[in-house]
């Protein structure tokens, strides 16, 4: 078997044991996915450090289960969704999205560089109920990095703050 087919299995594995223990132990099951930029204002490393920043915040939040982000790729890739999630920033895309994955929540949003300001765009969707819990946005002259250590935090803790 190639490398890659038995590291595709494992991540599917990683998947279906991360529902399970969810479940069984009541955790909320969310996904944060990498967020959508505009290569020519944003380099995709730059919105995958905001996006992994985003998921480092939420893990040490007890409410929440998280989706391993180093599988994600494989999975949206294996259900036919990678090219959905590279342009997904609406409460609709993100729903759809959660909802093939398993996920009850999903975080997801924007980050775009205009007129020497970054702009960052976030919301906290409940697949479920397919409402946005809460939505988080900012606006700075900061660069990505000073962004991500100074400001990302208060946005996540801001954005899931109304979790019911």
């Amino acid at each position: 078997m190639k490398k890659s087919k038995i590291y595709l299995i494992f991540n599917v594995l990683n998947v279906i044991l991360i529902l399970l223990a969810g479940n069984a132990f009541g955790k909320n099951l969310l996904a944060v996915l990498d967020l959508k930029h505009n290569k020519k204002s944003i380099s995709t490393k730059s919105a995958l450090v905001v996006s992994n920043k985003i998921s480092r915040v939420l893990s040490s939040n007890k409410n929440f289960e998280q989706f391993d982000r180093k599988i994600m790729p494989d999975l949206l890739k294996q259900l036919n969704l990678d090219g959905l999630a590279k342009n997904c920033s609406n409460e609709e895309c993100l729903q759809a999205i959660g909802s093939k994955i398993g996920a009850k929540y999903v975080i997801g949003g924007s980050v775009v560089r205009v007129n020497k300001k970054t702009k960052i765009k976030l919301s906290f969707v409940d697949v479920t109920t397919k409402k946005v819990i809460n939505t988080a946005s900012l606006s700075s002259t900061l660069d990505i990095d000073a962004i991500t250590e100074s400001e990302i935090p208060g946005m996540v803790n801001k954005l899931i703050s109304k979790k019911r």
